[in-house]
């Protein structure tokens, strides 16, 4: 099989099609045999919340409407996640795809999401929103603005593996974290403390000093 079945792509703005819910979810089936229950479909739904309440006339097979006028930007998005997961990818992107989803729901996607990656695929999540990477991430990375660096200079700003690091190492993030007002619990680092006492062979002139409590 090509590469490219392997890799599942959510992007910001959803490409939902005029068809049904089942289509929608099955879209990227369309060049192999389709074999696929409707207990697939409904378990997949209910993990990432994909619930239209009355809407749901015809069950799986309730029509979108073109382009899926029929349901909100959030709704969209979460239709084109699970479609994406039906794919059964090792590697997913997901660029921004909680971006119009309300605090509430986009946490009910983000548990869906990290049931769905699971310990078998890995994922690139692209976010500006910081709460929507802070569990499903296990390596977060800071781009620079491309515009003002030097031919040649990385957009790297900063690679960490946990928030904590991350705001202790990119500026960029400090001011995202603060602005989202994202807790970030970080303990004390120790000071250097220099020694006025003059230097010999068996001493060191830089030493650590105890962190002062915090109270």
């Amino acid at each position: 099989a090509s590469w490219l079945n392997l890799i599942a792509y959510v992007p910001q703005q959803a490409q939902v099609f005029d068809g049904t819910i089942r289509d929608n979810l099955l879209y990227r089936f369309t060049d192999e045999p389709i074999n696929v229950s409707d207990q697939e479909l409904w378990a997949i739904m209910q993990k990432l919340k994909i619930d239209f309440g009355d809407r749901l006339t015809e069950g799986l097979d309730t029509r979108v409407g073109r382009h899926g006028i029929e349901l909100s930007g959030g709704e969209q998005q979460r239709l084109m996640i699970g479609a994406a997961a039906m794919r059964k990818p090792i590697f997913m992107v997901v660029d921004e795809a909680t971006a119009s989803l309300d605090a509430t729901t986009e946490k009910a996607v983000q548990k869906g999401l990290e049931e769905v990656l699971g310990a078998h695929i890995g994922a690139l999540i692209i976010t500006h929103r910081l709460s929507t990477v802070r569990r499903l991430c296990s390596k977060f990375f800071v781009l620079r603005d491309s515009e003002g660096l030097a031919l040649g200079e990385s957009q790297l700003e900063a690679a960490a593996s946990s928030f904590e690091e991350l705001y202790s190492v990119s500026p960029t993030f400090r001011v995202l974290a603060d602005d989202q007002g994202v807790v970030v619990l970080d303990s004390p680092q120790p000071r250097l403390e220099v020694s006025a006492e003059p230097v010999t062979d068996r001493e060191e002139s830089i030493r650590y000093a105890e962190p002062e409590s915090i109270t």
